[in-house]
């Protein structure tokens, strides 16, 4: 016989095993409710992204859901959606419905609020979408980067520099990256400066630009117009040879200045500024190259000798392009070539018509007529090159 407290133990382990059995089957069942309802919202959801139904539509869709946070990811999905579709009205509803509820975690809290914001954005309502972002500086969320970022890019799509120099400048020493972008506001701001006639701001904005980016070449550049504003045009010729030849790219930006630097300083200025077009003229643009032969050849007077080093360069630079409007500018002064420069211009690549070497951004392919600092697509600073590719010129024109 078996011992009666024995039995008891064995009757009470089966009604726990029973009961924890019933709560699996439960916490399963519940499961797949939860899975198959989110199914069915996002099912609910894709036809409103290509049709022109109303927000209603939007509105019966959140009464359905059950007020279970497990439906919250569902909700900011379909806020997502309409702001993607262009329902920025209906997002915001969608945002605000549950921010309003208050019953969430601290953590979904802060999501919704990044997604208002990003609706803000959308709508234009750039003061609301600051007031929400800037809850996140300082605080301990892990979604204070994202909130960050936002609001630089909300800074840069307003031109705010000084505020975004603000933001960014405490962000310095944690995240890296932050620096090139400072040092980019600052230059902005120390332009700015310039236009309005102040030196001594701009001198100001340059010196914060070089302590976060030594190495920039737009911080050079703006130390050398600064140069050229305070009347140190060898400081700035001197510093100018220095950026050209370790950022090639930047010739036709280099060349305005030393052109600046070079202007009203007699015989002088113009010999150091002709010696500069003919150390560069193999990196300029060709709106830039037509201007530069024309000063080297009308200055000259049509010298031998530096039509000869022109074409003798622009042959070097194994740009065709460049001897085709050198050619052209030459006819245009009535400037006859000699045979043995034929034989140069002939022993580059075959000459073409037309000519198309637009700007292009190096990581998106954005194309540009004019050299531009900041990609105006994928916002990536000094990203900007000139594009000297023969096959893409070809099959444009």
């Amino acid at each position: 016989m078996f011992d009666i407290p024995i039995i008891w133990v064995f009757a009470i382990a089966l009604v726990i095993t029973y009961v924890l059995y019933q709560q699996i089957i439960q916490n399963m069942l519940a499961s797949l409710k939860v899975r198959a309802r989110r199914k069915k919202l996002f099912l609910d959801i894709k036809p409103l992204l290509y049709s022109d139904q109303s927000s209603l539509e939007f509105d019966a869709l959140l009464e359905s859901l059950a007020p279970f946070s497990d439906d919250v990811q569902g909700r900011l999905v379909a806020g997502s959606l309409a702001r993607r579709r262009g329902d920025v009205q209906a997002s915001i509803r969608i945002h605000r419905k549950l921010l309003d509820k208050g019953s969430y975690s601290s953590f979904i809290k802060e999501q919704v609020r990044i997604e208002l914001a990003k609706d803000y954005v959308a709508a234009g309502l750039y003061d609301r979408a600051e007031a929400l972002l800037e809850e996140f500086i300082g605080s301990a969320s892990s979604l204070e980067p994202l909130a960050i970022d936002i609001l630089l890019e909300l800074q840069l799509e307003q031109k705010n520099w000084e505020r975004a120099a603000e933001i960014g400048e405490p962000l310095a020493a944690k995240r890296p990256g932050i620096g090139s972008k400072l040092a980019h506001f600052y230059c902005e701001l120390a332009d700015m400066a310039l236009e309005y006639g102040d030196t001594l701001e701009a001198v100001k904005y340059a010196k914060k630009a070089k302590d976060y980016d030594t190495k920039s070449p737009r911080v050079s550049i703006l130390q050398a117009r600064i140069l050229v504003r305070q009347r140190n045009f060898l400081g700035a010729r001197s510093l100018l040879r220095i950026i050209g030849n370790q950022f090639p790219h930047l010739s036709d930006q280099v060349l305005d200045i030393f052109f600046d630097s070079c202007e009203g300083q007699g015989e002088e200025g113009d010999r150091d500024y002709l010696n500069y077009i003919l150390e560069c003229i193999g990196h300029l643009s060709p709106e830039r190259l037509i201007q530069a032969f024309e000063f080297c050849i009308s200055s000259s007077k049509g010298s031998k000798s530096v039509v000869e080093q022109l074409i003798r360069r622009l042959a070097a630079s194994e740009n065709e392009y460049n001897l085709v409007l050198l050619i052209k500018c030459l006819r245009k002064f009535e400037i006859t070539l000699d045979p043995e420069y034929f034989n140069i211009i002939l022993g580059s690549q075959t000459l073409a018509e037309n000519i198309n070497l637009p700007f292009r951004c190096k990581e998106c392919g954005f194309g540009s007529r004019a050299f531009i600092w900041l990609c105006p697509s994928c916002h990536s600073w000094e990203s900007i090159r000139l594009d000297r590719s023969l096959s893409q010129s070809r099959s444009q024109t």
